[in-house]
C-alpha cells in the first residue's frame, strides 16, 4: 500500500469534518430499517446550509460570493 501524500491527507480530514454534522445527526434519530434510514438521511441533509457550504469552499480556498 502506498503512502498517503500531505494533499490527499488533507482532503480527507475536510470531508470527514464536513460529515460529521450529517453523521451526528443520523446517529440522534437511531433510525432501525430502510425507510426510517431515508427518512433520517433527508432530514440530516437538510441540516445543512448554505453558509455550511460556502463555508466549505472558503476553507478549500475558492472564492465565494454568497
Amino acid at each position: 500500500m502506498q503512502p498517503v501524500s500531505n494533499d490527499k491527507r488533507e482532503d480527507i480530514i475536510a470531508a470527514k469534518q464536513r460529515q460529521e454534522p450529517v453523521k451526528s445527526i443520523l446517529r440522534s434519530l437511531k433510525a432501525r430499517g430502510v425507510d426510517e434510514m431515508l427518512k433520517a438521511l433527508i432530514i440530516s441533509l437538510n441540516s445543512i446550509t448554505k453558509t455550511d457550504i460556502a463555508n466549505w469552499f472558503k476553507h478549500d480556498g475558492y472564492c465565494v460570493n454568497a
